[in-house]
């Protein structure tokens, strides 16, 4: 970081002010992260022709009501700025998405989520889509309820977020070593595998009910 450059709290309260220079930083440095974080997500809702809006709204929504989200964030440690920024653009592109299948009526090229085909396998990987709403209701069956919150956040950083346990390890909202954060994933995809469980023929796409999705690796 520059000298001159401040830390994300400050550059947060500065765009919150409409300094035209704070935003400028802040574009220089999450940008590209933004960028990622919409363009994986309309491609997992099927709507990559979008991203280009997804991208704005996420800056519609981080600009909104001076700042605010951005200017409740809290230093944790190194990096964790760019990981708060990333959990803000992923639910602000998620909100997009979903608000496009929700009200077909807004937009021309929209469809209803029970129109959508059921996604591909992608690079040989086999991907399971689970509803958020369906894994919480899973993981509140199968883990313990003193620890179910803490592991729900895990399972959005890791399966949605795309966060390693490593760095999911790190903040300190977690309280677990990387080793840790291992054990809550693999206890998930156990008690994943009890609850959405296919039959022959049957995807898991096509099982599960509406709503935003979270994409795994052969959970």
């Amino acid at each position: 970081m520059a000298f001159d450059s401040p830390p994300a709290d400050q550059l947060f309260v500065k765009c919150s002010r409409g300094d035209q220079w704070a935003a400028g930083e802040f574009y220089r440095r999450y940008h590209s992260a933004i960028s990622a974080v919409a363009i994986r997500t309309v491609r997992q809702w099927r709507l990559a022709h979008l991203a280009n809006d997804a991208v704005h709204h996420v800056y519609v929504k981080l600009w909104s009501n001076q700042c605010r989200a951005l200017v409740a964030f809290q230093y944790q440690g190194p990096n964790s700025d760019m990981a708060y920024v990333r959990v803000l653009a992923a639910n602000a592109a998620s909100d997009f998405c979903k608000s496009l299948r929700t009200r077909p009526d807004q937009r021309g090229d929209a469809v209803p989520i029970d129109k959508v085909p059921a996604p591909a396998a992608e690079d040989n990987r086999a991907m399971v889509n689970l509803q958020l709403e369906d894994a919480e209701r899973c993981l509140r069956l199968h883990l313990p309820a003193a620890e179910i919150e803490r592991d729900l956040q895990i399972v959005k950083l890791f399966f949605l977020f795309e966060f390693t346990a490593a760095h999911i390890g790190r903040l300190s909202s977690i309280g677990l070593s990387a080793a840790g954060v291992e054990s809550v994933i693999h206890r998930c995809r156990r008690a994943f595998a009890k609850c959405f469980a296919l039959p022959k023929g049957k995807t898991a796409a096509g099982s599960l009910s509406k709503e935003r999705s979270i994409g795994a690796d052969a959970i």
